[in-house]
């Protein structure tokens, strides 16, 4: 069976999922092929799902910022209410932590120009806001095996507070709630289906061949395959002059027991990013991850 179509959008994740919406919304006919069963099913299910500021360009800034306001607004973004439930916002705030790898004195401007509201903590503030964390600056993050691993730290770290930032409880969820209101905006979606090959004509885009022998034509194919997109870029024969590459990565997550003084009834701690020693945490209050040297060990706590 061939099928015609203005955009082919590969990847049904959340991403993949959000651009069939709006291009169904602006008028066009959208295919969106996936090799898995569902909307959400890939990385995006494994996703933190974390909602954040913190970027090095304007437009990634403005553009953060104005998804928190569609995050917090889920039903009117979508245009409806998804029977099978709806994913939601949790606004938690997010420290981030001020490294030199990433310095926080140069994203403040771009937060002042998008308008995102932020706070500038000093050592003190961040271990007296986020009990149980060490302020304690351990840079650059060392392997087990390494015998700086067990140094003391040199010097503190302060860190930048945005009281907006959070997560999306159920990333897979959101996909789905995309997915759905993009079918009802009229994009189709084609799952347990594989990309087989990019066709090209005179030079251009013509369309992709499935594995099972099915033909979609359009002049545009949207590469949103997440680990698998190098794969499609080489069907395609392009990204040999792209400055920035992707691969796959895995990653651990483990949950502890929150420190003493953490707890507060329900409340979910904030978000942290520490680039000091390359993790993540979110901060709940039955399991709260403290600051790690790796992902598998636990570092000194203040």
């Amino acid at each position: 069976m061939n099928l015609t179509a203005d955009a082919i959008i590969v990847g049904a994740g959340v991403i993949g999922s959000s651009t069939a919406l709006e291009l169904a919304r602006a008028g066009l006919r959208v295919v969106v092929v996936d090799r898995l069963h569902g909307p959400g099913q890939g990385s995006t299910s494994a996703s933190s799902a974390v909602v954040r500021f913190n970027y090095s360009i304007f437009p990634s800034v403005a553009a953060a910022w104005e998804a928190k306001h569609c995050w917090e607004d889920w039903a009117g973004h979508l245009g409806m209410v998804d029977p099978v439930g709806m994913a939601g916002f949790r606004r938690t705030g997010m420290v981030f932590l001020a490294v030199d790898v990433a310095p926080t004195h140069k994203v403040m401007p771009l937060f002042d120009r998008a308008g995102v509201p932020y706070e500038v903590w000093d050592a003190t503030t961040l271990a007296a806001r986020v009990p149980g964390l060490d302020p304690g600056r351990f840079w650059p993050p060392k392997r087990l095996d390494d015998d700086a691993f067990w140094g003391d730290p040199v010097g503190q770290l302060g860190a930048l507070w945005t009281p907006d930032g959070g997560y999306v409880d159920d990333p897979m969820l959101a996909a789905v709630n995309l997915a759905t209101a993009a079918r009802e905006a009229g994009a189709q979606f084609l799952f347990r289906r594989q990309v087989a090959a990019v066709r090209r004509s005179g030079g251009r885009v013509a369309g992709v061949d499935l594995t099972d022998g099915e033909r979609v034509s359009a002049p545009v194919v949207v590469n949103v395959a997440g680990p698998w997109s190098p794969t499609l870029n080489d069907m395609a024969g392009v990204g040999d002059d792209f400055t920035i590459t992707t691969r796959p990565m895995r990653q651990e997550v483990h949950h502890v027991t929150a420190p003493p003084g953490f707890n507060d009834g329900d409340r979910i701690g904030p978000v942290i990013a520490d680039l000091d020693l390359g993790t993540y945490r979110q901060l709940h209050p039955l399991a709260v991850a403290p600051r790690y040297r790796c992902p598998c060990v636990q570092r000194p706590t203040a």
